[in-house]
């Protein structure tokens, strides 16, 4: 078993070298197509734990989750455009925030209709799951580690995010060759899509290229980020953690996101032409095996029942988005993009936009960053939501 930290911190580094390499070989890409390399890395060491190869735990581990993940998410957000975000016009804004709300309101309903027959902690296996469905992984991970959801059953809401959410996916993707009969029976126009791509494609076209990552902005990017980080969270152990959901840990990640989301109004944003966000999901594929390695493959056998609590939470979901779309007369294109938006993020969303429309892609995009941004906060009070829940129907947790 490799125990050492150091040798630890190694072997996972040459592990995800190894998934991104296998995942650009021509051989292999329909299979990481298929399971992306994040699910790779995120289960792989679970069976490394399991075939005893690495330790379940480790001074690496708390070390990982509370020092690189924060830095992690300076960095993704750092680039967010709020300004182009809130410039996508009033039907994509309304579908994006409609289907984080169903995604809230859902974590809960879904714990109340299966919730005796799960275990007790799954409470907190859906509050993060609700980071993952309203923003995406960066803010599972940062709903995880807030509410503290025990690494045993964590493992269950990826493999739910994995099945349910790329299955939703492929069904909107589907369902885009019956667009023109979804605006009739929405009364939608489609033309109102005209403008929105035009003007969504003229700011992008706008956008400055990107640079070279230097060595002088690197060590900025990382300076920034780690001391950021540890600002964050110094900050929120000097507040009063509030029950079980808003901890110290809680407050760090809240304000980490904060600081970073205001920091891309300032011309630090510029920083994301030299890589700031790649080097940010750099950082947090690492923590995602850390994760990973101290899951329990043992919690599969509650798998089956978390599915179908899965399909039923997002068929709540996706019933808001379009009772709302056949109200403000909304076109499919917005309210697939704006579902997946929620449950997919700023890698598949942009694909599933294209889809319906071409010329769409920035505006699918722009929908995902304001997943990210309001993405853990939302799963902070889904998971509040199914705290109260399981007070209901356990008592005492």
């Amino acid at each position: 078993m490799i125990s050492d930290p150091t040798a630890l911190l190694a072997w996972f580094l040459g592990f995800i070298a190894l998934v991104f390499w296998l995942s650009e070989q021509k051989t292999l890409k329909n299979l990481f197509d298929l399971v992306p390399p994040v699910v790779w890395i995120y289960a792989l060491p679970a069976g490394m734990t399991a075939l005893s190869i690495t330790p379940k735990e480790s001074p690496l581990y708390p070390l990982l989750s509370g020092t690189l993940l924060p830095a992690a998410l300076v960095l993704l957000l750092l680039g967010t455009d709020l300004a182009g975000v809130f410039k996508i016009g009033r039907p994509a804004l309304i579908m994006t925030l409609v289907g984080c709300v169903g995604i809230v309101l859902g974590a809960p309903l879904v714990l109340l209709i299966f919730g005796r027959w799960l275990p007790v902690d799954a409470w907190s296996a859906l509050g993060a799951l609700s980071g993952s469905w309203t923003g995406g992984f960066a803010n599972m991970l940062a709903v995880k580690e807030s509410i503290k959801t025990p690494d045993s059953i964590f493992g269950v809401a990826v493999g739910i995010d994995f099945l349910v959410g790329y299955s939703w996916t492929l069904i909107l993707l589907f369902c885009s060759r019956y667009q023109n009969q979804f605006d009739r029976f929405t009364r939608a126009d489609p033309k109102t899509l005209e403008a929105l791509a035009q003007a969504t494609n003229d700011r992008q076209a706008a956008q400055q290229a990107a640079k070279p990552l230097t060595t002088s902005t690197l060590m900025i990017l990382l300076g920034l980020a780690f001391s950021i980080g540890w600002l964050s969270f110094a900050a929120g152990k000097a507040l009063p953690e509030l029950g079980a959901i808003i901890s110290h840990k809680t407050w760090g990640f809240l304000i980490v996101t904060s600081v970073g989301l205001l920091l891309s109004l300032s011309p630090l944003r510029s920083f994301e032409n030299a890589g700031a966000s790649k080097l940010g999901n750099g950082m947090l594929y690492l923590v995602v095996a850390a994760l990973g390695a101290q899951g329990d493959l043992a919690q599969i056998r509650q798998f089956p029942l978390f599915l179908v609590a899965g399909v039923v939470w997002i068929a709540f979901h996706a019933g808001i988005l379009l009772a709302v779309a056949r109200w403000l007369r909304i076109p499919m294109a917005l309210f697939a993009a704006g579902s997946q938006a929620c449950t997919g993020g700023v890698v598949s969303t942009p694909i599933v936009a294209e889809a319906y429309r071409p010329g769409l892609a920035p505006v699918g995009l722009l929908m995902a960053i304001l997943g990210n941004v309001i993405g853990t906060y939302a799963g902070l009070t889904a998971a509040s939501l199914c705290h109260q829940v399981a007070i209901w129907l356990w008592g005492s947790i």
